[in-house]
């Protein structure tokens, strides 16, 4: 994420992929072995149907706060929804302080 978002590094190119394999400390080797591979694909599918359908969101990115016993589930999407996830945690923190 660091490489694509915050250093603007391309992930479509080799070399760059390389780089952030190994800049998370991980065997280049063994991560080309998957490179074009589509056992992904399932997972994904997965992951979007459950937003789409499940959550009723379409786009990326997209949060779900998941609820504890009795509270529901915050789900949103845009960057700009980032304060409220995090409001939403302070207050869910602070009722789990008061009540345990």
């Amino acid at each position: 994420m660091r490489y694509a978002f915050a250093e603007g590094r391309g992930l479509h190119r080799k070399k760059n992929i390389r780089r952030a394999v190994e800049a998370v400390g991980l065997d280049w080797h063994e991560a080309q072995k998957h490179l074009g591979g589509e056992e992904w694909k399932p997972f994904i599918e997965k992951h979007q149907d459950e937003m789409v359908q499940g959550m009723g969101l379409w786009g990326v990115p997209s949060y779900r706060l998941c609820g504890p016993e009795g509270e529901p589930d915050l789900e949103v999407w845009g960057q700009d929804r980032l304060w409220l996830v995090a409001a939403e945690i302070r207050r869910r923190a602070s009722l789990l302080a008061i009540f345990g």
